[in-house]
């Protein structure tokens, strides 16, 4: 038992981060990623390796071995091939945001990797998308000069930069994990919240972006982690951990710091707890903020110093481009689902290409939309991906349901491991996430900016909520519908994922 390989207390199962890491890092040796498709040499391998898994898992449960911790890695090496295969067929022109090219005169998320990786650490002037931290282009830039340095030659080294936001995809569903298991899910319920995350498409798409979505993610979802764990602990390790993961996620993204009236409650709430400790919890806080506040605000203060824009600056687009929907009324952008259905479950684009009549303008449809498809039309055009694809959407409305019902459901529920102040803590994330990606879609009213990448960690706390109710339930019936329509969604979105690739 001891040799077995991928052993219970095997360093692959205990180290998840490290084996994602590995597992990108050795994909980019063996899989081209300029190619923009999936060659046959990249079928069989991925195959063999699915393969491979798969006749493992059958080893493990047919000798009752298949443990929780062993689903768990089955579970997020399964999401790792499948976002691997679609990383390999997106390139830089291919279901990206406001990339541009690799080029210095390109003002999108490339150029501006390219210049970093050229040596130019802060941007000359301000164009398109420079106003963003530059966290993400850093580390792109850095792993470009890596790639060049190994033999790599730049214009193949442009493609392979998307295995760093593969591995933070991958790093976020382990994270995700981590949540679950901390906030006290059983192990089944834990592995089901997991799948939803792991195989969620929105996660799939991120892993192929040039752009500093996923990276901001991930920070976002290591806070919540670390706000846990603080609260059960509070100890210098867990508040500096918690600081540099809403700093470093600012870094990335400012929107990143939408964690932080979460994060500020669930201290107010512990420091009135402690009335024999405040004056260690004060200086934690100190050192929360010594940490946290420079790495969170500093860009922003760069950009007000440097070139005059306003704290916490965001580009506004202008109002002449066809995409612009401010004309739309409050009740067209929150109650108008039938007509923004009425052309299809895809989100509605009138750009040439599209066959829409009008610009998607509704936010229920377009969470709804974006969230399976992105600004898309993964599916459609072909027999049976399109019924994946009603399929996906289908699932995809009813886990959005439970999940808000099971929210609802939880408010006087009491839970062993959950305690009220974990639970107000979760609520309000979720809602500020909400809130604040509604006030940015009237704010900023373009047809781009109600893409659910907006709000990705919204959905894990759904599918947090979801395995809590699991949790719960004493009917057997009940419980394999649950785990039926989750795995079926599942199912639904990696085989459509892989197929339309």
């Amino acid at each position: 038992m001891k040799k077995e390989f991928l052993r219970e207390d095997g360093a692959v199962l205990r180290h998840p981060y490290v084996t994602a890491a590995l597992a990108c890092l050795v994909s980019v040796f063996l899989f081209d990623y300029t190619a923009d498709k999936l060659t046959p040499f990249s079928i069989v391998l991925l195959a063999a390796a699915a393969l491979a898994l798969a006749a493992l898992a059958a080893y493990w449960y047919a000798n009752g071995m298949l443990t929780p911790r062993r689903v768990t890695f089955l579970i997020l090496a399964f999401s790792f091939l499948v976002k691997l295969a679609y990383v390999l067929c997106t390139g830089l022109g291919e279901r990206q945001h406001d990339v541009g090219t690799f080029r210095e005169v390109s003002n999108g998320h490339a150029g501006r990797i390219y210049r970093m990786y050229g040596g130019e650490i802060f941007p000359e002037k301000i164009a398109s998308m420079w106003y963003h931290p530059p966290l993400h282009y850093g580390l792109e830039a850095l792993w470009m000069k890596f790639l060049t340095w190994t033999g790599v030659a730049e214009s193949v080294a442009t493609h392979y930069v998307t295995a760093l936001t593969l591995f933070y995809s991958c790093a976020a569903s382990s994270v995700c994990a981590a949540i679950f298991k901390e906030v006290g899910l059983s192990d089944r319920s834990r592995n089901i919240a997991l799948s939803l995350v792991a195989f969620h498409p929105t996660f799939i798409i991120l892993a192929a972006s040039y752009n500093n979505d996923m990276l901001s993610v991930l920070f976002m979802l290591a806070a919540l982690l670390f706000a846990v764990r603080w609260y059960r602990s509070p100890g210098y390790g867990n508040i500096v951990c918690l600081a540099l993961a809403i700093g470093l996620g600012m870094m990335s993204k400012l929107s990143a710091g939408y964690v932080a009236p979460a994060v500020a409650m669930l201290f107010l709430i512990k420091f009135i707890e402690a009335k024999g400790e405040r004056l260690r919890l004060f200086l934690q806080y100190c050192v929360f903020g010594a940490v946290c506040v420079p790495l969170g605000t500093w860009w922003s203060f760069y950009m007000l110093w440097e070139h005059g824009k306003p704290l916490g600056y965001v580009m506004k687009l202008s109002d002449k481009l066809d995409q612009y929907i401010g004309f739309r009324s409050v009740t067209e952008r929150l109650l108008g689902i039938p007509h923004s259905f009425s052309e299809g479950i895809w989100f509605a684009r009138a750009d040439q290409g599209y066959t829409n009549s009008f610009f998607e303008y509704n936010i229920p449809s377009a969470v709804v939309k974006t969230s399976v498809f992105g600004e898309w039309d993964i599916g459609k055009g072909g027999a049976f991906t399109e019924i994946l694809a009603y399929a996906l959407i289908i699932l995809n409305v009813i886990l959005i349901v439970f999940s808000i019902w099971c929210m609802g459901r939880a408010v006087r529920k009491k839970f062993e491991r959950f305690e009220r102040p974990i639970k107000a803590f979760f609520y309000a994330f979720w809602i500020t996430v909400v809130l604040m990606y509604v006030k940015f879609c009237f704010d900023f009213p373009h047809n781009c900016t109600m893409d659910f990448r907006y709000i990705v960690p919204a959905a894990v706390v759904g599918a947090m909520f979801i395995g809590l109710y699991s949790d719960t339930l004493q009917n057997k019936h009940a419980e394999r519908a649950v785990a039926a329509v989750c795995i079926a969604f599942c199912a639904v979105s990696a085989l459509l994922y892989v197929i339309t690739a």
